[in-house]
């Protein structure tokens, strides 16, 4: 069965550190549009106003917040087990999380869902953020006997009869597709152990357009599965000063659009939002392209609000470069609120994954009589 090595981590949560400072870029943004010595001491005064402003963004953001259930609604919502399997040259890693209804010690659903994981957790990571906000739960590593090792877990989660209640990410520390030639049989062994053993969900995360070879297993579990494809944003420029290496976005959103012709479900995932030009006026734009391709769509930001991960943040490679080119707006919390909502009229029925929670025994009694 290999090693398998079990820890305990509580989530990391951050926020952005706020100065008084501010960039000509957001005086410019405030109305001021600097151009000589003596515009730029004059919009140095501004200053403050851009501090105000700031702080009815703090405002916006907490009302937000609690205006928008979308935004705490993952595919794992209503999970009693959730399941992370992550592929590698060499090896699995396969992760147990409690999910959010069911009770953590005799394995009962809970009539009221615990808060435990923000849906971003379990979304793909970058290569920079691969240990951070890491969830709760117990971790595995197997190094040999892949299929067998993984098929341990479907099959005792299956035994107790709890599969048909578990949610699988194929993918959240590692992209099973990229570079896929290194792995091509470890993740292959991964999709067949998943078709043989149905799990109640199937979230298939990649960047890469080579998730055209999981056609055969998306296909066999229908509705069963999802493929989500994380668009941090619509700028490639953006891409290649932040997240190099990473396939380009009129990749994925040609394989995105390839998957849905197949009647694959997509989740477009904007996780983590990246610079997509101005917040407010470019919002749009990115909605509508978020709109033409995909089913459904999902936020996630680097920042969550914690103050006492702050450092953690501090101390990401991709954080370091957003705040030294000034991009501080990506570095808060709901960096992605104006995005959110101009796709609120645009196309409110996407930001909401079809999940709902689970009919209990008295219920059905109810039903029945």
């Amino acid at each position: 069965m290999g090693t398998a090595e079990d820890r305990n981590k509580g989530p990391n949560l951050v926020t952005e550190g706020r100065g008084n400072t501010a960039s000509i870029e957001e005086i410019a943004l405030g109305g001021l549009r600097p151009a000589t010595l003596k515009d730029c001491v004059q919009a140095s005064a501004k200053i403050p106003a851009i501090d105000r402003r700031a702080e009815s963004e703090d405002a916006a953001d907490a009302a937000f917040e609690s205006n928008a259930p979308q935004l705490v609604t993952a595919w794992s919502s209503y999970a009693q087990v959730i399941c992370c399997v992550n592929s590698y040259r060499n090896g699995i890693t396969v992760s147990l999380h409690t999910g959010p209804f069911a009770e953590p010690g005799g394995g009962q659903k809970s009539e009221q869902p615990q808060k435990k994981y923000s849906p971003q957790q379990f979304h793909l990571r970058l290569k920079d953020t691969r240990d951070y906000q890491v969830p709760e739960g117990r971790y595995f590593l197997y190094r040999k006997d892949i299929r067998a090792s993984l098929e341990h877990h479907l099959s005792l989660l299956n035994q107790k009869g709890l599969l048909g209640a578990t949610v699988v990410y194929f993918g959240t520390t590692t992209d099973p597709f990229l570079a896929f030639h290194k792995k091509f049989d470890v993740t292959t062994a991964c999709l067949e152990m998943l078709s043989q053993y149905k799990p109640g969900k199937l979230i298939i995360q990649t960047r890469s357009p080579m998730v055209i070879a999981a056609l055969p297993t998306l296909k066999y579990l229908g509705q069963q599965a999802v493929a989500a494809i994380p668009i941090e944003t619509h700028l490639e420029r953006t891409i290649s000063r932040y997240t190099p290496g990473m396939p380009k976005i009129s990749e994925r959103l040609v394989a995105a659009q390839g998957l849905r012709r197949q009647g694959i479900a997509v989740n477009i995932t904007v996780s983590p939002v990246l610079p997509y030009g101005d917040s407010y006026r470019d919002a749009w734009d990115f909605g509508e392209l978020l709109n033409r391709h995909g089913d459904y769509i999902t936020f996630g930001c680097l920042a969550d609000g914690s103050e006492a991960s702050e450092k953690q943040l501090k101390n990401l490679i991709i954080a370091q470069r957003l705040a030294g080119d000034q991009q501080f707006r990506w570095l808060r919390p709901y960096a992605y609120r104006h995005l959110y909502e101009a796709l609120m009229t645009i196309a409110p029925q996407k930001l909401l994954l079809p999940v709902s929670a689970p009919v209990r025994p008295s219920q059905l009694k109810l039903f029945a009589a």
